[in-house]
């Protein structure tokens, strides 16, 4: 088909400006026609990664020209052929960067935001649901293999609260009375290490992609070491709302729910007052940045 010859000069224009360089290489240094042919070819099916989802839909005739349809991803690619005395050439197809960004997009969901940073750094501020939770800070380093799934690496430290009970012939300064009770605070800090996988789903908060909001779950084992080394296991559950800065950047604030389990021993028998300081849970405040 002598689609090439004839061809109108804006549409030879349009074709060469998206034409990749390999081509360009090729038109000087070698035959031009087949190479216009393959230039052609290829721009009408610009931004389509396999062409075997492309389906033939239609031809008809639109004046003295003819309009064949295709269709991808449920979006329709038209192309305008004229007759001529060599056969057929094109009036029109899929160049302009609007056209090309439509195909594009029909791979994405309406909904889904097509993310395209990969990895994260997060610094998120905990607050214990019990007082003898304590507080924390979490300091998280993560990968995005996918826009879904995510995995990395993170380091925490903060303290837990015990209340001690004391000698009623010592005084201590920072003793606190619970019913006929006194009781000495005392801080016990800690500081862990933990691996985290997780599973998130982003979606789209404004028409251009630019604000999402992100529900994501996290696990996660390592160690924490407060008088010595024990196991963890944890679990986060969290929102994040975030606007992307430029195509591979983004900023996002986040809040989520942090359950933990800690393998440690309780206190001796008498030195406690009943809290189980293995199972501990909080609530965090973060910040972020993709890239």
């Amino acid at each position: 088909m002598r689609c090439c010859f004839g061809m109108e000069e804006a549409t030879v224009s349009a074709l060469l400006d998206k034409a990749s360089e390999t081509r360009r290489i090729q038109l000087r240094t070698k035959e031009p026609v087949p190479v216009m042919k393959s230039i052609a070819g290829e721009s009408m099916f610009n931004g389509v990664k396999n062409v075997d989802d492309v389906e033939y839909s239609a031809t008809v005739k639109d004046g003295d020209n003819y309009k064949t349809t295709y269709t991808y991803k449920g979006k329709e690619i038209e192309t305008i052929w004229k007759e001529t005395a060599d056969g057929y050439k094109i009036v029109s197809s899929p160049t302009s960067a609007e056209q090309i960004e439509s195909i594009k997009k029909a791979e994405e969901s309406k909904v889904i935001y097509s993310q395209e940073w990969r990895k994260y750094f997060e610094i998120g501020l905990s607050k214990g649901l019990s007082e003898n939770y304590g507080q924390k800070l979490d300091i998280s380093y993560m990968l995005l293999p996918s826009k879904y799934f995510m995995l990395g690496c993170g380091i925490e430290m903060g303290h837990t609260v015990k209340h001690m009970l004391s000698d009623p012939n010592i005084y201590y300064y920072e003793e606190v009375k619970k019913g006929d009770t006194t009781y000495v605070i005392e801080e016990e800090p800690f500081f862990g290490a933990v691996f985290r996988i997780g599973y998130q789903c982003p979606f789209k908060l404004a028409p251009n992609g630019k604000v999402f909001a992100t529900p994501y779950v996290i696990g996660g084992v390592g160690t924490v070491i407060t008088t010595g080394p024990n196991f963890e296991a944890n679990l986060h559950a969290g929102l994040k709302i975030g606007y992307t800065t430029s195509k591979s950047k983004a900023v996002f604030v986040g809040a989520e729910c942090n359950f933990k389990r800690v393998t440690e021993l309780n206190f001796e028998k008498g030195d406690d007052d009943g809290c189980v300081y293995g199972k501990r849970r909080y609530f965090t405040v973060c910040i972020g940045y993709g890239f």
